[in-house]
């Protein structure tokens, strides 16, 4: 079956990542799917015709439980793709390759380490993906995304936290050193990477990443604003890294800049302080 590459199909539309994709998807054919609904008959044959499948979704306790690989909904999907042409791409995280309180920058060709449940079961899933897909996989191992403040049940990303920290008590309490170094990229980054694969068909595994790191004094005090962000006295400097994005821009010529961190924080800011407002009223 052959696969048309300017066909794309999106699960899980209602995402934190999907939304404000479509402005980068201009020219693409795309066609939705949900969570539920993308392995009804009448739904693969459009899976097994595209070029590519994105899947946004996730098990509701991928955070909280180690998930059997066969309840992973990327590999439920990549099942349905075994025999197809079409490209699956899988969103991975950087935590697949531990936590160090040194400042690592990792590699793709550098070990997993795995060190919580979400973290060992992209693990698993990019493993299982690749003995069933080979080269139709793209596993990005996505660092920490900026985009818009979200309210979250369940699992809490770290643009979670500093939504609700700031709306229940107004101020973010950080229990690790300001001095402390991770890698954040934006969404129009990420959505500009996602673009470029879909649009080039391009596989393998990757660093979706700044490829440097921020203080967490100089990206909390932009997130939160200046007088919101309280760090705890003493603490130390933990879970700091950094994803070594060169095989990324060699393959894309996509790159971000710290201004474009900032910019992206600053935004987050005003749309968070915006929230604050309104639900004081």
């Amino acid at each position: 079956m052959e696969a048309k590459t300017n066909k794309c199909v999106i699960i899980g539309a209602d995402s934190y990542l999907f939304s404000g994709l479509l402005p980068y998807l201009d020219g693409i054919e795309l066609s939705y799917m949900t969570f539920q609904s993308w392995n009804e008959s009448a739904n693969l044959e459009i899976l097994k015709e595209a070029g590519s499948v994105i899947n946004f979704s996730i098990h509701p306790d991928f955070a909280s439980r180690r998930i059997a690989e066969d309840k992973i909904i990327d590999v439920q999907i990549a099942e349905k793709l075994r025999d197809s042409k079409t490209n699956f791409i899988f969103f991975s995280s950087r935590k697949v390759y531990g936590t160090s309180a040194e400042l690592v920058a990792y590699k793709e060709t550098d070990a997993l380490n795995p060190f919580d449940f979400y973290s060992e079961n992209k693990a698993a899933a990019e493993k299982k993906l690749y003995d069933i897909l080979g080269d139709r996989l793209s596993a990005l191992r996505v660092s920490n995304v900026i985009g818009e403040p979200v309210l979250r049940s369940g699992y809490k990303t770290f643009m979670g936290w500093i939504t609700e920290s700031i709306l229940k008590n107004g101020k973010l309490f950080v229990d690790q050193s300001k001095e402390t170094k991770k890698d954040f990229i934006t969404k129009d980054f990420l959505h500009k990477t996602l673009s470029f694969f879909i649009r080039n068909g391009i596989s393998g595994t990757y660093n979706v990443s700044a490829g440097f790191p921020v203080t967490m004094d100089f990206l909390l005090t932009a997130l939160a604003g200046k007088n919101n962000v309280v760090f705890e006295p003493g603490a130390p400097v933990k879970e700091q890294f950094v994803l070594d994005n060169a095989k990324l821009f060699s393959k894309t010529g996509i790159k971000i800049t710290k201004d474009d961190v900032e910019n992206g924080a600053e935004k987050f800011n005003m749309a968070l302080m915006k929230m604050k407002k309104e639900a004081k009223c």
